[in-house]
C-alpha cells in the first residue's frame, strides 16, 4: 500500500486567511518565494512569526501561498537590514501590523528612527575613520630590529589617549 504525503494543516490558533479564488495575482508557495527572494524558508518563516508579513493566507490544501506584495515588503525587509534597522522597528512601517498614531506622528516616529540609524552610522565611520589613519601610521613607521612597536609611536599612542575622555569598554 503506497502512502500518500499529507499536506499540512493550519493550527486553529493560527492567523490564517484562506486565499480568495477570484485572486487572479500570481501566487507563490513558500519555497519559491523564498528562492525568489534569496532568503531560506526558515527565514521566511521567521519573518512571518516576527510580525513583518502580516497574516499569511492558505490554500484549500493548507499551503502558504503569498502574492507579489509580500515579495516586495521582503525586498524591502532585507533591504532595510542590510541599513541596519531592527525587524520590529520595521513591523509598523510595512502594513503588517495596524497603524498606531496618526500619520504625523508615525511619520515623526519613522523619521526618528532613520536619524538614530543615521547617527550611528556617523559614529561607526567615524571610528572606522580613526582606525584607518591608525593603521596607516602604524604601517609608516619605520621598524628596527625585533622592536615591533617602537617607543616613539608608543608615545603618540599614549599621548592621544590621555587626551580623550576614557570610556570602559569590555575587551572582544
Amino acid at each position: 500500500m503506497a502512502t500518500t504525503k499529507r499536506s499540512p494543516k493550519p493550527s486553529p490558533s493560527s492567523k490564517t486567511v484562506h486565499a480568495p479564488l477570484a485572486d487572479k495575482a500570481r501566487r507563490m508557495r513558500i519555497g519559491e518565494l523564498s528562492q525568489r527572494v534569496g532568503i531560506t524558508v526558515e527565514a521566511l518563516r521567521f519573518y512571518e512569526r516576527a510580525g513583518v508579513l502580516g497574516a499569511v493566507d492558505r490554500d484549500r490544501s493548507g499551503y502558504r501561498v503569498y502574492g507579489e506584495q509580500t515579495y516586495r515588503t521582503l525586498v524591502v525587509v532585507r533591504w532595510a537590514q542590510g541599513l541596519g534597522l531592527r525587524l520590529e522597528d520595521m513591523a509598523g512601517f510595512l502594513g503588517a501590523v495596524p497603524p498606531q498614531g496618526t500619520p504625523e506622528e508615525r511619520l515623526e516616529t519613522f523619521t526618528r528612527m532613520v536619524d538614530e540609524r543615521l547617527s550611528t552610522l556617523r559614529d561607526e565611520l567615524a571610528r572606522l575613520e580613526r582606525s584607518i589613519r591608525d593603521l596607516e601610521a602604524l604601517r609608516s613607521v619605520p621598524f628596527q630590529g625585533e622592536c615591533v612597536m617602537p617607543a616613539s609611536f608608543v608615545d603618540v599612542l599614549v599621548q592621544e589617549h590621555e587626551q580623550r575622555p576614557v570610556a570602559v569598554t569590555r575587551p572582544r
